[in-house]
């Protein structure tokens, strides 16, 4: 018999569920509206969705193992009980970015990636600011998948790779905690990428005690999860999870440094270099519920393809920037705008700047590359694996997996129960190739030569 797990993928947008089979089969995706599109969001709220979508996936049964993932720098204060004291501080939440000074003082040779706005250390000590008598009392400051998992388990923590973001190569968070007058054990310890965090425990919820017992497994953060499950993670090989934001990453056996971009042990063989970006479809989603009455990325895209041959330029960031720039505050700009533009022309720039801002993304991470896996939520859009590829002059393969987050938070749990005997093989056996779409040469040319006009202004922003 195929072994079944249980896992979730907590998501900005969508909160999603479905149980996975040792034979690659991922059974019917349960879905809904993610809590964390409120403004406010409570963690029991979360964790009450969260219990709601696993009984709604194991309607009759026990699956072998329950894995959760989702989205990263979106953190839960909690008290020694493990019960949240605050609102969820979601990964848009910009309130840390007047202590990123003292943050990069702390790490002093080791800082530079995301130390502004977003970074742990910056909304602990927002926190500490905001509400003194409340962190006082603090006992942890989780991610929120590890925070569910410990709902679960009663077992605080977490995945090496959150655990490497906030420390670098080199750097000992208790000196750079202590520098900032912050307790080191605020923060969980790490626990191996497949292996058990801990087993479903009576207090957890009394409607889950058909799951007493199973174990919970550790798996990353949302885009970790996504790159095994698009079957990326090999030497030389790069990838974009395209959604409401965007992620890129390039694959390398050994450290690299450059300025505005992550460089983190993806495996004990690779170092991934890359990491989030704000402008995606929400960027589209701006757009369109500004000035066409409709929100959805299509009628944007069918909005440009009107556009005239002469279109302004756009710097698209309409909600601040994290990789490369980390700066929160970075605002829009429409720039050579004439007497002739209209809506169509205004809706093709800022297409025109996100492809841009992206081939940007792409030289640092990997000038040499040769294709780009895709995946993500803007995957179904008609037209916009070959926007992409256009853009990047590169063959662009989009995932076959319709849920990879969801694939590879099942490829950890396999792993953990012995079915693989390490991450790498699951990914051979369960990561499938997609379909592949090629650049036309004639869009590749043209997006160059608005490359040519845009780029100065985008340089000026690396270099505040």
């Amino acid at each position: 018999m195929p072994l079944e797990t249980l896992v979730i993928d907590v998501g900005s947008t969508r909160l999603k569920g479905a149980v996975f089979q040792s034979t690659g089969t991922l059974g019917e995706v349960c879905s809904v509206d993610s809590p964390l599109q409120a403004g406010v969001v409570q963690a029991a709220d979360v964790m009450e969705a969260v219990v709601s979508l696993m009984l709604r996936c194991c309607d009759s049964h026990v699956p072998a193992a329950i894995a959760i993932t989702g989205a990263t720098r979106t953190h839960v204060l909690t008290d020694a009980k493990g019960d949240a004291l605050d609102a969820v501080v979601k990964l848009d939440d910009a309130r840390g970015a007047g202590f990123e000074g003292r943050i990069r003082e702390a790490y002093g040779a080791h800082g530079g990636v995301g130390m502004g706005a977003f970074q742990p250390l910056a909304r602990a000590m927002d926190w500490q600011a905001r509400r003194p008598d409340l962190f006082a009392g603090a006992c942890w400051q989780l991610e929120l998948k590890d925070w569910l998992n410990l709902q679960l388990t009663g077992v605080v923590a977490t995945d090496p790779v959150c655990m490497a973001r906030m420390v670098p190569p080199g750097a000992s968070l208790s000196a750079i905690a202590g520098r900032l007058g912050l307790r080191p054990a605020l923060f969980a310890d790490p626990l191996p990428t497949a292996s058990v965090v801990g087993r479903v425990r009576p207090q957890a919820d009394t409607r889950l005690a058909r799951l007493q017992g199973v174990p919970v497994i550790m798996c990353g953060f949302d885009a970790w999860c996504a790159t095994f499950g698009m079957g990326c993670v090999a030497d030389g090989q790069t990838y974009n999870v395209s959604g409401t934001t965007e992620v890129f990453g390039a694959f390398r056996p050994g450290f690299c440094d450059i300025k505005g971009v992550s460089c983190l042990q993806w495996t004990p063989e690779l170092y991934h270099l890359g990491g989030p970006c704000q402008t995606g479809l929400g960027t589209l989603a701006w757009f369109g519920r500004t000035f066409l009455n409709d929100s959805s990325p299509q009628s944007v895209m069918a909005c440009a393809a009107q556009a005239g041959a002469d279109v302004p330029l756009c710097l698209p960031f309409v909600s601040g920037e994290r990789m490369p720039f980390w700066q929160p505050d970075l605002a829009a700009q429409f720039l050579e705008v004439r007497g002739h533009h209209g809506l169509p022309e205004f809706a093709r720039a800022l297409l025109d700047g996100l492809m841009v801002f992206q081939r940007y993304l792409l030289s640092l991470l990997a000038p040499h590359a040769q294709c780009l896996h895709l995946s993500g939520g803007a995957l179904p859009l008609d037209g916009w694996a070959q926007l992409k590829a256009d853009a990047f002059g590169l063959p662009v393969n989009a995932s076959a997996v319709d849920e990879p987050g969801l694939t590879g938070a099942a490829m950890s749990a396999l792993t953990a129960l012995g079915e693989f005997p390490d991450l790498a093989h699951a990914q051979a056996a369960l990561a499938t190739s997609g379909i592949v779409t090629l650049p036309e040469p004639v869009a590749t040319r043209r997006l160059l030569d608005v490359e040519q006009r845009l780029l100065p202004h985008l340089m000026k922003l690396a270099t505040p």
